[in-house]
């Protein structure tokens, strides 16, 4: 986990735009990822979290992945099973998922870099 940490910090830091949402289910989980967010923002990755509540009626898929660059879009249907991920080069399924990504983004609280 460190090494993809440290390959995310060096592509924000080449320009690459990351961004991740973190979902919660309650305040007690999100206080207890607040320092790992704040790193991520400061360290030039755009950071949001939600709770799981706001966005039920949004999300298909409880984790995902879209590279709209690249032409693909991951999703894991069971977080605990990862062996459920699947692959899609899918406009569709891309285009949806990237909806639903800016969806989610809308109803989110976004992590403000301290850097200076």
């Amino acid at each position: 986990m460190e090494r993809y940490r440290d390959l995310n910090y060096k592509q924000a830091k080449r320009g690459v735009i990351i961004q991740r949402v973190f979902l919660f289910e309650d305040k007690q989980d999100c206080n207890a990822m607040m320092e790992v967010m704040q790193e991520q923002a400061d360290k030039g990755i755009k950071v949001w979290y939600c709770y799981q509540k706001d966005i039920s009626h949004i999300a298909n898929s409880p984790d995902f992945s879209v590279m709209t660059d690249l032409g693909f879009a991951i999703t894991v249907e069971k977080r605990e099973k990862l062996h459920g991920v699947s692959l899609s080069r899918s406009r569709t399924a891309i285009n949806r998922l990237d909806s639903q990504f800016s969806q989610i983004t809308e109803r989110a609280t976004e992590v403000t870099s301290n850097a200076k």
